[in-house]
């Protein structure tokens, strides 16, 4: 994660390590082996004692990134002595400087690496600062993330206290999602310790103070009888004073805005999120018919950007004067090292009050067969379902910045920060008249998850609700168009048009309407309830009509893979799940089996995947010939073998060249052929794990692509280790699929 050169060890140390290597290079002399390149050694130094770990015949990344800022002569000079054997005359000069590398990595690093996310504000090079580029990508002129470690920020000074802090702040002000990085690269080696105080560690007292000042009229106009202004440890809620009777109740909820706020922070536009985190809550509470009075918000920073925050406060304030609460106060928190400079989160805690008179909600109990179950429309996704827009977004190379399809006056910026629809003063008058039965908020979890809230668990009724009987906005049939994402996993994830609904007796329906339509609230008549005959609470109906794909239907290149197998295909359905997902690259177009009992070919179809059985020969290139023809008519670019228990012909493998993926149950090169996993426990392996590569002519051979390690524990036996390796190849070969996918898509 980052590196700082020179480092001084002690002389002993030094001169351990010197052996090392002169031991090395006498060992390769006396066994006549020329070599002509690199060897780049891995040290681990315990007790002043130095451990070589490993070899490689390759410069490292971030630690030659550092060596080439410190390179004062001609690296292309150095690289041609040694082809003409006479580095020994090559006079190499290195700066007396310090330099500190910072690796930028994607957030699931080192798990796997995010891609297709925007990366801003690199600069240019020059003599303090060079950023080295990794696992990075170009689309449309816009670099983009495409890997695990993405870029190595390099900063050269006179000291290395200097190098680490000029490296931090470019590593700080470099933009992209999901970006982590460590801040505490040489610290341990860096001796310069000045004094320290509360504002030098990131926290600005002043500012907060100033904070707190500036926000103080906002939170005034929210103040209704019966709360405190705040200032204080707490605040006071008088429920007499504000119109309860002595027997009320309280009601509380709690929530976030989740993953919108990086939107909103890469769009620079704080003047809703507010309306997000007071509505998330406020919408929460009226669902147990229950008036909001009070709200607190918990705001959390890296470094506090008093502007920004205000917009955020203001845009609060905003809300809880139209859910008619009292802003009484939160926590605003600034947190460097925990958060980044830029990083922040919003969350807030809603306080409600009901008199005991009023209608307990959920009324699961009297739910019964035809009622009508009413939908309120939403403002957009709300607050839910940020991670996969974000993922469908990035995918189809959409900035947020980039013009609506349908409104060339907006961008997907503005569409997707638009806030969340409060409910309180069209529903809340219905709930405490006693008109409805259940209300759900349809937040996290969708359609599917939430509407289900109104009912116990031993209800003996179903929700029914017609997706017919409305039309999503146009952002949920852009996304489930460009993911593509399947209706189901859209229903279940977004509020797809529907941010809240009612369940109504149907006696007291056309009283529900009448007041709906007074207030000028737009509803939909979206479902019914009937009496269960299966497991199911919630059925949909008309699934199929609630998007209009083709409106935004993309044409986004994908690359045409074949999976061959011989058995269950437990990793084929794997692959086939992951070339599913909305960021796949990948479409199967076809699974082929040499044997017509395979299990793998009904679960194939079961996908709407064609299949076909081509059958083994007596000779090797007469069926691997009908099975090239085959997978050519389906224009195949990438072949991944999911246990395909037959060895490829040369001929075959030449039709396909570096085209053709495996899965193998060993780190190769170690341990190959069918036993490789009884291998490895014969020969004492205390780490066995699975190899992706290429197929080339040979067995087990070929190009590593990825690898995973599997510990083996004492009490594990082979079928054990089997079952672990099984969990790693289920991850590691769908993703290796995807990263071959789009080197074939870059070529």
């Amino acid at each position: 994660m980052g590196v700082v050169a020179p480092v001084h060890v002690p002389a002993d140390v030094d001169r351990q390590i010197d052996v090392i290597f002169e031991n090395t290079l006498k060992g390769l002399a006396d066994r006549k082996i020329h070599y002509c390149g690199v060897l780049y050694a891995g040290f681990m130094i315990v007790n002043d004692k130095p451990y070589l770990l490993e070899f490689n015949c390759r410069f490292g990344d971030p630690e030659t990134q550092v060596l080439m800022r410190l390179l004062e002569s001609d690296l292309f000079q150095i690289i041609k002595s040694c082809f003409y054997q006479n580095l020994s005359k090559c006079e190499i000069q290195w700066s007396t400087r310090s330099v500190c590398g910072v690796v930028l990595a994607s957030a699931n690093y080192p798990k796997s690496g995010e891609k297709g996310s925007p990366i801003t504000k690199i600069p240019p090079p020059d003599m303090t600062n060079v950023v080295f580029h990794a696992g990075t990508s170009r689309i449309n002129k816009q670099i983009i993330t495409n890997g695990g470690r993405v870029l190595c920020v390099t900063s050269m000074a006179d000291s290395l206290h200097k190098a680490r802090a000029h490296a931090n702040k470019i590593a700080e002000q470099i933009e992209f999602q999901g970006k982590q990085f460590r801040r505490d690269i040489g610290k341990y080696l860096d001796t310069v310790t000045p004094s320290l105080s509360y504002g030098a560690s990131g926290v600005n007292i002043d500012e907060g103070n100033q904070f707190v000042e500036d926000i103080k009229k906002l939170v005034k106009k929210t103040l209704l009888p019966g709360a405190t202004q705040i200032g204080g440890f707490g605040a006071v809620l008088d429920l007499k004073n504000a119109g309860f009777s002595n027997d009320s109740q309280l009601v509380v909820g709690i929530d976030g805005v989740g993953t919108k706020i990086e939107v909103a922070t890469l769009c620079k536009n704080f003047s809703g999120v507010g309306y997000d985190v007071v509505a998330m809550c406020v919408n929460d509470v009226i669902c147990h018919c229950a008036k909001p009075i009070a709200f607190l918000d918990y705001f959390v920073c890296g470094k506090l950007d008093r502007s920004m925050a205000t917009q955020v406060l203001a845009s609060i304030s905003d809300a809880c004067v139209e859910a008619g609460c009292s802003l009484i106060g939160g926590e605003t928190a600034e947190m460097p090292g925990v958060y980044s400079t830029h990083q922040w989160d919003l969350a807030g805690c809603a306080i409600a009050a009901r008199e005991s008179t009023w209608p307990m909600l959920p009324l699961s109990s009297s739910i019964s067969e035809g009622d009508v179950i009413i939908g309120l429309p939403s403002s957009g996704l709300h607050s839910n379902g940020f991670s996969l827009a974000r993922k469908v977004l990035a995918v189809n190379g959409v900035m947020y910045s980039d013009k609506l399809p349908w409104n060339h006056n907006s961008t997907f910026g503005e569409e997707l920060l638009t806030g969340t629809k409060l409910y309180v003063r069209s529903v809340l008058p219905l709930l405490m008249d006693g008109l409805v039965k259940g209300c759900a908020h349809i937040t996290g979890g969708g359609l599917t998850e939430n509407a289900i809230r109104v009912l116990d668990k031993n209800s003996d009724v179903t929700l029914v609700i017609d997706c017919a009987m409305w039309r999503p906005h146009e952002m949920f049939e852009w996304i489930a168009a460009a993911g593509p994402v399947e209706t189901k996993e859209m229903i279940r994830t977004f509020n797809c048009g529907i941010g809240m609904i009612l369940v109504v007796a149907k006696d007291k329906f056309m009283e529900v309407n009448t007041r709906l339509t007074e207030l000028a609230e737009p509803f939909f008549e979206i479902g019914h309830v009937e009496k269960r005959t299966t497991g199911q609470a919630i059925r949909f109906l008309n699934e199929a009509k609630l998007f209009h794909r083709d409106t935004y239907k993309t044409q986004r290149k994908r690359v045409k893979v074949a999976i061959l197998i011989s058995g269950t295909g437990t990793n084929m359905q794997k692959l086939i799940e992951r070339s599913k997902t909305p960021d796949s690259n990948c479409e199967v177009v076809v699974v082929v089996s040499n044997k017509k009992s395979a299990g793998g070919l009904k679960i194939a179809a079961s996908y709407g995947i064609p299949t076909k059985v081509v059958q083994h020969t007596a000779d090797r290139v007469t069926g691997d010939t009908a099975l090239a023809e085959v997978l050519k008519n389906y224009g195949t670019q990438l072949i991944c073998l999911g246990g395909y228990m037959r060895i490829l012909s040369p001929y075959f493998i030449s039709q396909f060249p570096s085209r053709i993926i495996n899965i193998h149950p060993s780190l190769l090169p170690s341990f190959k052929g069918a036993h490789a996993l009884q291998d490895a426990l014969n020969f004492g392996a205390r780490v066995v794990g699975c190899t992706a590569h290429f197929v080339d002519e040979l067995v087990d051979h070929g190009d590593i692509i990825a690898q995973r390690p599997v510990m083996v524990e004492d009490n594990d036996t082979i079928e054990t280790l089997r079952q672990k390796i099984q969990v790693q190849e289920h991850e590691m070969f769908p993703n290796a699929m995807v990263s071959i996918a789009a080197k074939i898509l870059g070529e």
